[in-house]
């Protein structure tokens, strides 16, 4: 009789103490719990002469400790000849990052500017305890060296890859793309003279991994269209990279504001060397392409080919390498071909 007091009596005191800690795990709990704020919108933007709406959803979640974590997808079903295009943004920022002073991968295909698929090999380095590999390529290391200041890890463009040429565009693909940007091209981004959007466009082409077009016959028909001389029936698919690029900048421009940055500012401050001169880093991660074909009754003879485009890659810029901004896409385009009769998944 004794013994059964006793139990229920030790069972009530363990619960007696463990209490503290159970307050203390619920208050940690309430105190790390995320704020999330969502809002819709809708954006304009011009594409191929055409004033196109955009929807955009972004959701920011805030930590207590100051870490945010942006999410951003725009899309529009707007674009004659092309159903759907989305663009999808996440980066994760954290405090360290916030600005405090005031003021199966596929390769791209259709740069501009020559990729080498490796970087050269047999170039001079730098004295040894200056630099070090990253991805095959020979960076050097942040910090005074000598006579030279570098203000944060970059290939190697003092002593081994196109010395002291700060105007010269290049870039190398090994598992990243390497992207040098010119000294003229940061200067003009700061004054305003030219747009992200603009040097992108006019560096990319259209392109592969940055524009989520993988056909090197996008790539070339971009050239075709900046040059002006768009066949009207190529119009769709050039239209959804164009729609891609302008959601890639209006992705970047808010994940960079939310670190308090213009893009101004970004580029003079994250992008941009010790020279005038910056980088940027592509990381191709995932894609597929298909095509349905089908024939209904209302085109014939003609049958409508739609074709189907998705892709993922990471984008990083100047002394933010390691802070990535995860970005995907989505796009389908039309085209109305004469045909026998047919309904099929094309891979």
């Amino acid at each position: 009789m004794r013994y059964e007091i006793y139990i229920p009596a030790i069972f009530l005191s363990i619960l007696m103490m463990m209490q503290p800690f159970a307050g203390i795990s619920f208050w940690s709990d309430a105190t790390n719990k995320p704020t999330i704020l969502t809002t819709t919108e809708k954006r304009t933007m011009q594409i191929l002469d055409m004033n196109v709406d955009f929807t955009q959803l972004k959701e920011e979640t805030m930590w207590p400790n100051g870490t945010k974590k942006i999410h951003i997808s725009i899309w529009t079903k707007s674009i004659p000849g092309v159903p759907f295009v989305r663009v999808n943004g996440t980066k994760i920022i954290q405090p360290k990052e916030y600005r405090t002073t005031q003021s199966n991968s596929l390769i791209p295909l259709a740069f501009a500017t020559t990729i080498n698929p490796i970087p050269p090999p047999n170039v001079p380095t730098p004295p040894i305890d200056w630099w070090k590999w990253w991805d095959s390529v020979i960076f050097l290391l942040a910090g005074v060296h000598g006579k030279y200041y570098v203000k944060y890890e970059q290939p190697d463009n003092y002593f081994s890859y196109y010395p002291e040429e700060w105007w010269t565009p290049w870039a190398f693909y090994v598992t990243k793309i390497h992207v040098h940007i010119p000294k003229n091209d940061t200067e003009a981004m700061i004054k305003g003279i030219i747009s992200l959007s603009h040097y992108m466009e006019s560096t990319f082409k259209y392109a592969a991994a940055a524009l989520s077009i993988s056909s090197g016959l996008i790539g070339f028909l971009g050239v075709v269209a900046a040059e002006g001389s768009l066949l009207s029936e190529w119009a769709p698919p050039v239209a959804a990279a164009l729609a891609i690029l302008a959601g890639i900048c209006a992705i970047l421009s808010q994940v960079w504001a939310n670190e308090g940055y213009s893009e101004a500012e970004y580029v003079k401050d994250v992008v941009q060397t010790s020279n005038e001169d910056g980088f940027c880093w592509l990381t191709p991660c995932q894609g597929r392409d298909y095509t349905w074909a089908w024939d209904p009754f209302w085109t014939k003879p003609l049958t409508i080919l739609q074709r189907c485009s998705e892709r993922a890659w990471y984008i990083s810029f100047g002394s933010e390498r390691d802070s990535l901004t995860y970005l995907t896409s989505e796009w389908t385009v039309n085209w109305k071909i004469l045909c026998g009769s047919t309904s099929a998944c094309i891979r």
